[in-house]
């Protein structure tokens, strides 16, 4: 009798599991039906805050453009350095219709390219001495020249200064 037990509690076990393998994918569809309850105080996808695009940012083209493209940038970064080349090209086509403005603000990461810092202060210190088209100019140079992922030399920063028209003196100063 022991060979017809056998024969029989493997199709049972097979009914069982096939039977909570059904019940599972049953209840996880449900459960992914109802509505989930964002927790106010997590960024969601399309919830994110952003400050808004003021007077203190680097624009380029009309800042009342109805495309605002906001990019935060790593200037070793070599993905930031293909998406330049991308916007200059966007700009080149629609920011001289006055359709886009671009507005650039630096993101150094830190943990993944420890050069990017010094050269985003670098970005700023040309705004600062020779205004939004010395940003520009500066921040062409640094993406054209950089090889990307920590290969800038920081001893190019005063080159690209000089390259941009700013005082080289006041600038490492």
């Amino acid at each position: 009798m022991q060979p017809q037990k056998q024969s029989i509690s493997i199709p049972i076990a097979i009914v069982i599991a096939g039977a909570l393998i059904g019940f599972s994918i049953y209840m996880s569809g449900k459960s992914a039906s109802k509505p989930a309850v964002a927790d106010p105080n997590v960024p969601q996808a399309g919830n994110v805050q952003m400050a808004p695009v003021s007077a203190n940012d680097h624009i380029l083209g009309n800042p009342d453009a109805k495309i605002v493209i906001v990019e935060y940038s790593d200037t070793e970064c070599p993905f930031c350095k293909r998406f330049h080349t991308t916007l200059k090209q966007i700009m080149k086509e629609y920011g001289a219709k006055g359709d886009v403005a671009w507005v650039y603000r630096s993101f150094p990461i830190p943990s993944l390219h420890p050069k990017a810092q010094k050269e985003a202060e670098a970005l700023e210190c040309a705004a600062e001495l020779g205004g939004n088209t010395a940003f520009w100019k500066y921040t062409d140079r640094i993406y054209e020249i950089t090889p990307a992922n920590n290969g800038l030399d920081a001893a190019e920063l005063p080159k690209i200064a000089e390259y941009a028209g700013l005082d080289v003196a006041a600038f490492h100063s």
